[in-house]
């Protein structure tokens, strides 16, 4: 009855999204990739929001999400935990619907992520495309993150490198089965994407770390203070440096590819790249628990990333918050939740972890049956650590790095959404309490779970 009831509410926004652009004026701007696409959503809205009437979909990024965001609705109770608040609140979205069609006229730019899990309906390219057709379309990368669900489509021996090429067909689709798409954007470095789109007959730009690329890498450097993002431009024949600094947060070096591809966009539609630096440095911010910065207790320094957790993303916080010990010589303290979703995949991947991280942290703190499995497991003999443990709950980690605090130390929080919840772990070991606001997942729903 409940897959019944979900499936006629999609299909009931659905039609209503889809009739909203019938007579649209927007440039739509989709965004999809394994990792990364809030952050590049949120560098190309601070880019656009003072020159142009801009809009981008912040709640969601499926094809519930997408749907409502086109409708300028969002569901305020998630799933069906409060059977009465989810009844009501879709009695309210069912109501209003039909009086939405025209909510994205005031529009000159409309950003959405397209976030696909699966390769069927309706959690896949398809699925959205049936929705909106982006007129510009950004593929950021294509990682194993969802690879169990492709596990089914990839021909026998099932294999890592099988499963990203079946991802990355998916998520191109956002150019490759999108008749309306007139410039694509794609990253040059990710060898999946690149071999599909680089076939494809239209207007790209690229990014990546060649420098034949429309925006290329020229150097990263990051702080406890401030992240500087360095970029060749490219202009014919020759190339203008930029430099961008975003003092706000302490960003890995992956954001260099987000923004990267942002300022492609922002090439592709006449904005000069002095303007776009400006308006990134002035605009840029992020959703919570997404390289956030906070004080922790015993002047620690708290990096809060504990939205979510692909290995690539694991891997690249890891060596950001390395650096930042090198830095500065401070004790680092890593609190590590299970990556989760990787199928048959996910032994291989923790272990590449755990050979990574074994010589880097003075403390290391896992969350999750995966993490302990293959990570605490695998470097319980490990001397170098000055504690080694392993917890089966955020909270149950939370409460002894409040028993046991680290002076002065970095501690990087980083972990799946999926049951592991390390914002939970956070609340204890913050200087200030009150900056529970600032972390993720604090509405009713999630804090029930």
């Amino acid at each position: 009855m409940k897959k019944l009831i979900t499936t006629l509410l999609l299909l009931y926004i659905h039609i209503f999204a889809k009739l909203a652009l019938v007579n649209n004026r927007a440039t739509f701007i989709g965004i999809t990739g394994s990792a990364g696409k809030t952050s590049a959503r949120d560098m190309l809205f601070a880019i656009l929001k003072d020159k142009y009437h801009t809009y981008a979909i912040t709640k969601g990024n499926s094809e519930t999400g997408v749907a409502l965001g086109i409708l300028g609705l969002k569901v305020e109770s998630i799933g069906f935990s409060s059977l009465h608040k989810s009844i009501k609140d879709w009695l309210r979205i069912l109501i209003l619907a039909p009086t939405r069609l025209r909510y994205l006229q005031q529009y000159d730019y409309v950003l959405v992520e397209m976030g696909i899990d699966d390769p069927f309906l309706p959690k896949n390219m398809s699925y959205l495309l049936d929705i909106v057709k982006p007129d510009i379309a950004v593929v950021l990368n294509a990682y194993g993150v969802h690879g169990e669900n492709f596990e089914k489509v990839v021909s026998p021996p099932v294999t890592a490198e099988k499963i990203v090429t079946a991802i990355a067909q998916e998520k191109c689709k956002i150019v490759t089965e999108n008749p309306r798409c007139r410039f694509a954007v794609f990253n040059s470095d990710n060898k999946p994407v690149r071999n599909i789109l680089e076939k494809v007959a239209m207007e790209k730009g690229t990014f990546g770390k060649d420098s034949i690329n429309k925006v290329s890498y020229a150097s990263y450097n990051v702080s406890t203070h401030a992240t500087h993002f360095s970029y060749l431009v490219r202009d014919g024949e020759t190339h203008q440096k930029l430099v961008i600094s975003i003092k706000q947060y302490v960003l890995p070096e992956v954001y260099q590819e987000t923004c990267a591809a942002a300022l492609v966009v922002a090439l592709y539609l006449g904005i000069k790249p002095a303007d776009s630096k400006a308006a990134l440095e002035k605009n840029f911010s992020m959703e919570p628990s997404r390289s956030s910065v906070l004080k922790g207790i015993e002047d620690s320094l708290i990096i809060d990333s504990s939205y979510n957790a692909s290995p690539e993303a694991m891997h690249t916080l890891i060596r950001l918050a390395f650096e930042l010990k090198k830095q500065t010589h401070r004790p680092l303290v890593f609190v590590l939740g299970d990556m989760r979703e990787l199928g048959t995949a996910a032994k291989q991947r923790h272990e590449e972890l755990a050979d990574t991280i074994a010589d880097m942290a003075d403390y290391l703190y896992t969350v999750g049956p995966l993490m302990e499995k293959h990570i605490y497991q695998r470097l319980i003999g490990n001397k170098k650590y000055k504690d080694l443990k392993a917890f089966s709950s955020p909270h149950d980690a939370g409460k002894y790095l409040k028993k046991h605090p680290v002076k002065n130390a970095i501690m990087l929080f980083k972990g799946s959404q999926n049951t592991i919840f390390l914002e939970e772990a956070i609340k204890y070991v913050l200087a200030d309490p009150h900056d529970t606001t600032y972390l993720t997942r604090q509405e009713d729903y999630w804090l029930r779970r």
